[in-house]
């Protein structure tokens, strides 16, 4: 049977549904990450501390974000995967756009916990439609372009926020048709809102979902279920693995919340950058960041993955890990901006190595729980960075450091002994899926082609 991929030809839909793949993580990286570089409008005009901000912005996306992820997995382990994501880009998008209009902290971190509730879809939705149309010839690079859109994301609301600062220039305020004067702050929630308000009706549309592929067959010829059952069967076979694998990625979260959220802060405290340099700046860094990543990665492991290096992905992460524990430490005693941005950006590039965990996952996991173990993974990402990396660097600025220019001490703090703890549970995982990943090759070649 012939991969439905698209509504166009087959080798040119696989990569038009990678693109909107790609596009959508774009998406979800600006209405998530487009609180981070607020901070000082939105303390200014709402009164409200590090702490409480760092609640907001980390907790409140992460609530329903990880209570929905399981029940998302399952939806896509046996729903219609491109009109789901549709859906959830759908919802997240209306979430952003009314958080521009409103001033009630509550009714902000209720919009977050909404952001949240549609972005549990896209990494198992997204991971789970590619590893089907690219189960065997680029398959890192395909998963690499649609992990490429996070940074793009990274870079398109940094620069979409000095841009629109900029065009302010000394106002404060727009003056948009029927509502009058807005913050501009408040703008940038309502643009970064718009793309997906157009990408929604494109994946509802002109993807088709593709036929599933790598599922273990039972013994009566018949593909497992999709269940939560299967799901425990699987987490048990591999209790080691994936306890190891879910420790190191956690970890990384760590590094890759805390570096998100209060970077920008950083480089505006600690070394007086304005809001418009930090946007064009940082969001120049994400770009090129994300495109070397995208290339050095994807080829790394495809190259390990045709040699059969069935574990090529862990490698690279756990040496990204070990790699990346000196600069996090830097950040707390640099004094050159300059010196900061280089730093920073090799910390960035570094910390790309979460990424290369998540395309280890899909190979590990047969088609029947693929969904639900990215759901997993994403589960722990976000319960233990997104909560406690955000919310921790906080609590270090405001008691430890009382709220001043010392952000880069509390992100060393924060994330040079999570990466020490990356490198070592993914160094110890890289035997047990080796394994795993073998196992389950020759029992999906054994079971149908």
């Amino acid at each position: 049977m012939r991969d439905q991929a698209a509504t166009f030809g087959e080798a040119d839909g696989r990569w038009y549904v990678a693109i909107l793949c790609c596009l959508t993580f774009v998406c979800a990286a600006v209405n998530r990450h487009v609180i981070a570089i607020l901070v000082t409008p939105m303390q200014a005009e709402l009164g409200i501390s590090d702490t409480t901000f760092g609640l907001i912005a980390g907790g409140g996306f992460v609530i329903l974000y990880i209570a929905a992820s399981l029940p998302a997995g399952k939806l896509v382990d046996q729903g219609p995967r491109p009109q789901l994501l549709a859906f959830a880009v759908l919802l997240w998008s209306l979430a952003t756009l009314a958080t521009g209009f409103t001033s009630a902290v509550w009714l902000i971190f209720l919009f977050r916990l909404l952001v949240g509730v549609g972005q549990s879809m896209v990494s198992p939705a997204t991971n789970s439609i590619v590893s089907d149309l690219f189960e065997h010839r680029h398959f890192a690079r395909a998963l690499s372009l649609i992990s490429y859109g996070s940074a793009l994301g990274m870079a398109v609301v940094l620069m979409l926020t000095s841009l629109l600062f900029t065009l302010a220039g000394d106002q404060s305020d727009f003056d948009i048709p029927l509502f009058g004067p807005v913050p501009v702050w408040r703008c940038v929630f309502i643009a970064a809102s718009l793309p997906g308000l157009v990408l929604a009706p494109l994946l509802w549309f002109t993807v088709r979902d593709p036929v599933r592929k790598r599922a273990l067959p039972r013994r009566d010829a018949e593909q497992a279920s999709a269940g939560f059952g299967e799901l425990i069967r699987f987490l048990r076979e591999h209790r080691r693995l994936c306890l190891l694998m879910l420790a190191g990625y956690g970890c990384y979260s760590i590094a890759n919340s805390s570096l998100a959220l209060w970077l920008p802060a950083y480089f505006g405290r600690t070394h007086a950058m304005s809001i418009e340099f930090i946007g064009v700046g940082l969001g120049l860094i994400y770009i090129v960041i994300g495109m070397a990543a995208m290339w050095i990665n994807s080829h790394f492991i495809d190259y390990g993955l045709r040699r059969g290096i069935a574990a090529a992905p862990l490698h690279l992460a756990r040496l990204y890990a070990a790699a990346g524990i000196l600069p996090a430490a830097g950040l707390a005693v640099i004094d050159s901006s300059g010196a900061a941005l280089v730093t920073a950006s090799l910390l960035l590039f570094l910390n790309t190595g979460f990424l290369t965990v998540s395309i280890a996952v899909p190979r590990l996991c047969p088609n029947q729980v693929r969904g639900q173990v990215v759901a997993l993974h994403l589960i722990v990402f976000h319960l233990v960075g997104g909560i406690a990396g955000p919310l921790v660097v906080g609590l270090f600025n405001d008691q430890l450091f009382g709220g001043g220019e010392w952000v880069g001490a509390s992100l060393s703090l924060m994330i040079v002994p999570a990466l020490l703890c990356a490198a070592i549970c993914l160094s110890a995982a890289v035997g047990d899926y080796r394994r795993a990943a073998l196992s389950l090759d020759q029992a999906v070649s054994g079971g149908r082609a």
